[in-house]
């Protein structure tokens, strides 16, 4: 592919990219105003989120499938037809049902576009750096949107600012049509059949992102009870998002030319460490607010680290099929989260979370140690 027509692709990957991350919490962030409209509790409103993670876990190891029938740009066009009837419906919702509904069918969009995109990255010519850049752009687009949507809600209707998924994702059609070439080659698109294959050989990655990321967030949904435990005023989810797109980007430079397996063992450790450090801030009397502010941007960092390391060791794996691969990879990681978070709210204290991270933390790193020696067996 032609670079005119490779940079093309990539800037329909940021903004696809960019339209789902943002699908995901932007209703954490409407939460009151939507509440308020609609007549219903806020705590109703977050059963919005629920219902998307849980569509986006089961629909997106399957997506992929549409692209044995259809172009990169057909693919592209139909998730961004459900992101915008998604954003539509959810405007118009009268009802706490409906709104419901259509965070339901705005998974569905996002998990129909993130697989091809991410795969679109992993081929790049430097795949390590663009697939970088593209978790880079998902860690911001994720961590930053509820925060936003509150700063916004007060001045533009909260219907408008629903919408905006929508029209970025309508713009990434717009971009891909708008030259052409800028599609990935036929022979990218995966077969049904190949799916037990696929998790055959990519079952250990797949693993390891569901315990990685249940253990990067078993506390992260405490975040706000974490803070106050350690003694600091700063904004968790915030701080955490900023280490995310800073670690994403910087890991997508030195992906290139290391060994996934030592990077992935060096995050995890990092994690663990990061989770004793909140254990010991809590039971120190004197507040120590800029070691938990440094805690929590490491834990975004190395929490979003993972990600890019994983997805571009499997992309190696699957092959042909990575497509496919990405879509279970998306699955698994979603598992992973909502299995942390059930964790999380489950521990009777803060502590008892943040020592079940350690043990995840661990667990996942001794695995990848394991496999590594079993690998380099003659």
């Amino acid at each position: 592919m032609v670079p005119g027509r490779r940079r093309v692709r990539f800037v329909v990957v940021v903004l696809g990219i960019t339209a789902a991350g943002m699908s995901t919490f932007l209703p954490e962030g409407l939460a009151d105003a939507v509440a308020r409209d609609l007549g219903t509790d806020v705590d109703r409103i977050h059963i919005a989120t629920v219902v998307y993670s849980v569509a986006y876990a089961v629909c997106v190891p399957f997506t992929p499938v549409l692209g044995h029938r259809l172009s990169w740009r057909g693919v592209i066009s139909i998730g961004a037809a459900l992101v915008v009837v998604a954003g539509v419906l959810g405007a118009l919702a009268s009802t706490h049902g409906a709104f419901v509904a259509s965070r339901a069918i705005a998974a569905v969009g996002a998990a129909t576009l993130v697989p091809v995109l991410l795969s679109a990255a992993g081929a790049a010519r430097r795949s390590g750096t663009a697939t970088g850049v593209a978790f880079a752009v998902l860690a911001g687009a994720t961590s930053f949107t509820p925060d936003m949507a509150r700063a916004f809600v007060n001045r533009i209707p909260w219907q408008l600012l629903l919408m905006a998924p929508a029209l970025i994702s309508v713009a990434a059609v717009l971009v891909a049509f708008a030259v052409r070439g800028a599609t990935t080659d036929r022979a990218h698109r995966p077969e049904p059949a190949r799916y037990l294959g696929t998790l055959a050989t990519c079952g250990f990655w797949l693993l390891l992102t569901a315990i990685s990321m249940a253990s990067a967030y078993t506390v992260f949904g405490r975040s706000d009870e974490l803070a106050t435990d350690v003694g600091s005023d700063v904004a968790g989810p915030a701080v955490f998002g900023a280490g995310g797109v800073a670690a994403t980007l910087l890991v997508g430079l030195v992906l290139q030319n290391r060994n996934p397996e030592r990077l992935l063992v060096g995050t995890l450790t990092v994690l663990c460490l990061v989770f004793l450090g909140f254990v010991a801030l809590t039971h120190v009397e004197v507040g120590w607010a800029a070691s938990a502010g440094l805690l929590f941007g490491v834990w975004g960092a190395a929490t979003w680290s993972i990600s890019p390391v994983i997805q571009q060791s499997l992309l190696r794996a699957a092959g042909l099929d990575g497509a496919i691969a990405v879509g279970l990879n998306a699955s698994a990681l979603y598992i992973g989260i909502g299995a942390g978070t059930m964790l999380g709210a489950l521990s009777p204290t803060i502590t008892v979370g943040l020592l079940l991270a350690v043990l995840l933390s661990a667990l996942a790193a001794l695995t990848v140690l394991i496999r590594s020696r079993i690998v380099q067996l003659p």
